[in-house]
């Protein structure tokens, strides 16, 4: 009987499985980015040559990468007022060992349909002050059926610590990990993902962390197909991490390459109604979750 008692949950309420953490971060996301990716789990130096396009904001809070000359991709979330606004710099990796290549940022723009209590739609792009040259870009996936192949190897790059809450570094690492589909990630994350907006990967023992959001996820031919997104509250844990799908936003973000218009640096910010309503889900869904674990435990 009880099983019956979970498919009606399953259908009505699929925010009752989502993990606890969940709950409370869906709220702070209002206030803070969404379990800031700090590093990549279980991953291995890189050899920045493969990835020269990579972007560290001045400010380390987050990653992007190098769309074109003077555009950086990165996540919406990284920008918001609650994550103390877009960086004044960012540094491009630009194939060497060195620093790499510093440039100021003049304008910041977020996807307009951005929705941080779901976690949709968490793009934003960088206007730099001044084009980088000699340095090649990331080519941007645009086939919305690609990837789709259980298990294929995907990496993900990034910089900061490696286990979570741990100290931030300035080492670029990578990690070979593998493409999770729709249904089982959905499934793990109680159907808190999305078919079309999110892409996932897993890999036992590795995995994207706090400070690598907006960070790329590419394939072996180099073609970023993910924007770092959000992850479980403990890095490399029992869910797969979530990126945000590039080839859904492939047309939108073409149109940001050439709009001149990009020079506000102001940060996108929330009103108190919607810090409001993500209160009062994370407590709605923190209700559901108790209302199915005393029907479990009363059968």
């Amino acid at each position: 009987m009880w099983s019956g008692r979970i498919l009606f949950l399953l259908y009505c309420f699929p925010f009752a499985l989502t993990e606890e953490h969940n709950h409370v971060h869906t709220f702070l996301r209002g206030l803070i980015p969404e379990n800031e990716v700090q590093g990549i789990v279980g991953g291995s130096t890189a050899n920045i040559a493969n990835s020269p396009w990579f972007v560290r904001f001045g400010n380390s809070q987050c990653g992007g990468s190098l769309i074109s000359e003077d555009r950086v991709l990165t996540a919406a979330h990284c920008v918001t007022c609650e994550a103390g606004g877009p960086p004044s710099t960012v540094r491009v990796m630009a194939s060497t060992e060195t620093d790499g290549i510093t440039v100021n940022v003049q304008g910041a723009l977020t996807h307009p349909n951005y929705d941080a209590s779901k976690s949709l739609n968490d793009l934003a792009i960088l206007k730099l002050a001044s084009p980088v040259t000699g340095v090649s870009f990331v080519t941007l996936n645009s086939n919305p059926t690609y990837p789709s192949t259980k298990a294929q190897q995907l990496t993900v790059v990034g910089m900061g610590a490696t286990i979570t809450d741990g100290d931030q570094n300035n080492v670029l690492k990578t990690l070979q990990t593998e493409f999770v589909g729709d249904f089982s990630c959905g499934l793990q994350w109680g159907f808190f993902t999305s078919e079309n907006e999110h892409l996932c990967t897993e890999i036992a023992g590795g995995g994207a962390c706090s400070g690598d959001s907006g960070g790329p996820l590419f394939d072996s031919s180099g073609v970023q197909v993910g924007v770092a997104s959000f992850v479980a509250s403990k890095c490399a844990s029992n869910k797969p991490d979530v990126f945000t799908q590039v080839s859904t936003y492939y047309s939108w973000i073409q149109g940001q390459l050439t709009d001149n218009s990009l020079d506000n640096l102001e940060c996108p910010t929330r009103g108190c109604c919607q810090l409001a309503y993500l209160y009062i889900r994370s407590k709605i869904r923190s209700g559901m979750a108790s209302l199915f674990s005393a029907l479990l435990g009363a059968e």
